[in-house]
């Protein structure tokens, strides 16, 4: 098997695929931190939570995403 990119994630959940922007969207539950990878270059931008994520989509326009997390929506 061959690995693509080492996320480095504790509980790593909700891959999303953008394929207009080639990101790639993921979320560390424990940590309450959102990733995204720009997968041509490997470049991630990572965002503090602050709470745990237990589910997100990409919002149909195409800006921004809807996070589900331990107190809300």
């Amino acid at each position: 098997m061959k690995i693509f990119y080492e996320a480095g994630a504790e509980v790593g959940k909700s891959g999303i695929w953008d394929p207009c922007t080639q990101q790639y969207y993921y979320v560390d539950i424990l940590k309450k931190t959102m990733h995204v990878l720009h997968v041509p270059s490997k470049s991630r931008k990572d965002y503090c939570v602050g709470t745990m994520v237990g589910a997100m989509a990409l919002c149909s326009n195409g800006e921004g995403l809807v996070m589900a997390v331990e107190d809300g929506v």
